[in-house]
């Protein structure tokens, strides 16, 4: 992939992004900052959410999702919060794959987290904001923030949400945005994802196969990818619970 690195902030103007990027902006949002490799806005790329506190069960799935669409060759795209985020940020980079982190801050209060430290690629990373350089984070705004993750990825999926709190507003403004919406099922119930589930959200488990999140699956649903080699095979439909 061509690197178009900025070791500086770059300022796009509305009339530079995507209309559907564009139209989650307030009006007081002239545009984006951001940093790192601008190339990655023109890639396809899945949105990730879930909770900051979630088990270490459900991390590995949020690792497992992340690595799986590396594979795919899509970005993962999040926030920069503690948890799924930075798990699902944490196996892209790993695994050689591109990362967008979505601010819900400033982009002069960006600072490289110590757990991705060792793994961190300006070449593969972008970081972005949608707010004044210097501005703190704030909990509506991370709820205001959530609708720019959305609209920059082509689906969504949620790893593990509360019965109520950002993942599962995520949840109800990726169904209003019309975006695809997958939530992972647990053999051990997790509220918030059943709930989002029943909203209207699609299943993802496991591939029959390779036991592994069934990214090609959603890449399949929304027209996207290849399944080179697994057409016929009935294990690429299952949709399977994790474990707890």
């Amino acid at each position: 992939m061509t690197s178009m690195t900025t070791s500086e902030p770059v300022f796009f103007t509305h009339r530079q992004l995507s209309c559907e990027v564009a139209e989650v902006l307030s009006p007081k949002q002239d545009g984006l900052r951001v940093l790192g490799n601008t190339e990655l806005l023109k890639k396809d790329g899945i949105s990730f959410c879930g909770s900051r506190k979630a088990s270490e069960k459900r991390l590995e799935t949020a690792r497992q999702c992340a690595i799986e669409a590396v594979n795919n060759g899509v970005d993962t795209i999040s926030g920069n919060a503690s948890g799924v985020d930075l798990n699902v940020h944490g196996a892209t980079l790993e695994n050689g794959g591109w990362s967008i982190f979505v601010l819900a801050e400033g982009i002069n209060n960006f600072r490289i987290k110590r757990a991705l430290a060792d793994v961190w690629d300006w070449e593969r990373c972008l970081v972005i904001s949608q707010y004044d350089p210097d501005t703190r984070w704030q909990v509506w705004r991370a709820m205001e923030r959530n609708k720019l993750i959305i609209a920059l990825g082509i689906a969504m999926i949620v790893v593990e949400a509360g019965e109520t709190g950002g993942t599962r507003e995520a949840a109800r403004q990726t169904i209003k945005a019309g975006k695809p919406l997958f939530a992972v099922e647990y053999k051990t119930p997790v509220p918030g994802n059943n709930a989002i589930l029943q909203d209207g959200a699609k299943l993802l488990g496991r591939d029959k196969l390779t036991n592994k999140p069934n990214i090609a699956k959603v890449l399949r649903m929304i027209g996207n990818g290849s399944l080179e080699g697994h057409e016929d095979s009935p294990g690429i439909q299952q949709a399977l619970p994790f474990a707890p």
